[in-house]
């Protein structure tokens, strides 16, 4: 015999939170939880998605209110990871995904100089975009990847998963997989990263030397 969920107050929202943030589950995950206490009426798709933005941007905000309300944090959320556990990373990352490990680690240089998290112990941010991370994963770009934007922020190895996975699209990209000049590739590889394919290559296939991309090719 099932029991109706009890219905969605203040005070249980923030119970699921700490929870499921306790749990190190994802936004989706706690998207759902919450979803499950809605009335039926109210349980639509368009109601989910707009319950996982929710998620997505809350969990990115309670790492940093943790950390500020209380001065410490577990290591996962404010500990930058060390140079040696990303190159580790990422090593293993080249071989799955078929790119050089020297590409990557400039590709990482180039955008968050290694670091996952700014100095107060939040998500790496700078600006005014979504950018977040040791890749700097904007959230349309999470979204078309189908990546989990809030676990983007919290989650380092995560992040340099997708970072890899976005980069890895350019590198072996048919305009660029024939190039063998392989700093050149990479860099070209880096402009559809930051760029995007769209925006900077479509209407001149040539190498366009960007701004970005002279910083990247000085960290390769």
């Amino acid at each position: 015999m099932s029991f109706p969920k009890p219905p969605l107050t203040p005070d249980l929202l923030a119970q699921i939170f700490a929870k499921n943030l306790g749990e190190g589950k994802s936004s989706g995950e706690i998207a759902s939880e919450i979803f499950t206490h809605l009335p039926e009426s109210k349980q639509t798709p368009q109601t989910y998605g707009e319950l996982v933005q929710f998620t997505e941007t809350t969990l990115t905000q309670l790492v940093g209110d943790k950390i500020q309300s209380t001065g410490t944090a577990s290591a996962q959320e404010v500990q930058n990871p060390t140079h040696e556990e990303i190159e580790k990373k990422l090593e293993d990352l080249a071989i799955r995904y078929d790119v050089p490990k020297k590409a990557l680690v400039a590709l990482i240089a180039t955008e968050s100089d290694f670091r996952q998290f700014d100095e107060n112990g939040k998500p790496l941010s700078p600006g005014t975009s979504s950018a977040i991370g040791l890749g700097q994963i904007l959230k349309p770009t999470a979204k078309l990847y189908g990546a989990d934007y809030g676990k983007l922020g919290s989650d380092w190895e995560y992040n340099l998963e997708v970072a890899v996975q976005i980069y890895a699209a350019g590198y072996h990209h048919p305009w660029n997989s024939s190039i063998t000049d392989l700093a050149l590739r990479a860099a070209r590889a880096y402009g559809m990263y930051h760029d995007g394919f769209k925006a900077v290559y479509k209407t001149n296939p040539d190498y366009i030397d960007t701004v970005w991309e002279k910083r990247y090719k000085s960290r390769y």
